[in-house]
């Protein structure tokens, strides 16, 4: 799936050369989408320097970009290429003013964790962030999950403003049964519409509060 971005006013497909999550699957037909969708809506394609997916990336959509080492900076996707490389091209593609780096957590999952995962904006200055269930023992994951902390509350965004946190409790992973060893039992992947929030309630109720949120079962 290609990422889209607003450039002078016009929406242009970026194609990060999708390869299977670092190769961890067969992908030659899903790395065509990067391709074949902006052709068939007639948007403007950019072929991207780097290897990455979408849920790689989040920005505020004011100039600051989220990202976790583990899942970019990592040679099986872009071997060879440094942070401060990487940093730069994702300035250059996606007009990026501030890079935020979060450690994250590698070879744990299929995506090498993903920043979906982890934090996520509700708007500009406010993230959501992941916390273990209290019932949950310390591991690689809630490791991450304080690392992202510690670095987000010392962090500024591209304007200059700290970030409020919002802390966003798991599920009781031991309640949710029938998963793989590698299932990250977290309630920050969504997707975001205009006036809604798509999250997934994972077998267990929880209470959206008051946004406008669906929960998929």
């Amino acid at each position: 799936m290609p990422v889209f971005v607003e450039q002078d006013g016009d929406v242009v497909g970026v194609d990060f050369n999708f390869n299977g999550w670092g190769d961890k699957q067969v992908h030659t037909n899903d790395a065509r989408v990067g391709r074949t969708l902006p052709a068939k809506y007639d948007i403007p394609r950019r072929q991207a320097p780097l290897v990455a997916e979408g849920g790689s990336f989040e920005t505020d959509g004011e100039g600051t970009l989220l990202i976790t080492e583990s899942s970019i900076v990592n040679d099986n996707r872009n071997r060879g290429k440094s942070r401060d490389q990487i940093e730069a091209e994702l300035e250059r593609t996606l007009g990026i003013k501030k890079v935020i780096w979060l450690a994250g957590v590698r070879g744990q999952d299929i995506t090498d964790a993903h920043v979906d995962s982890l934090v996520r904006f509700t708007e500009p200055g406010v993230v959501v962030l992941d916390k273990a269930h209290p019932d949950t023992p310390a591991d690689s994951w809630s490791r991450a999950a304080d690392q992202a902390k510690a670095v987000l509350s010392k962090a500024t965004d591209a304007r200059g403003r700290p970030f409020e946190i919002v802390d966003l409790p798991q599920p009781d992973l031991y309640e949710i049964t029938g998963e793989g060893d590698d299932f990250v039992s977290t309630y920050a992947h969504r997707g975001r519409a205009r006036h809604l929030e798509v999250g997934v309630e994972q077998g267990l109720p929880l209470n959206p509060g008051k946004r406008s949120t669906t929960w998929l079962r």
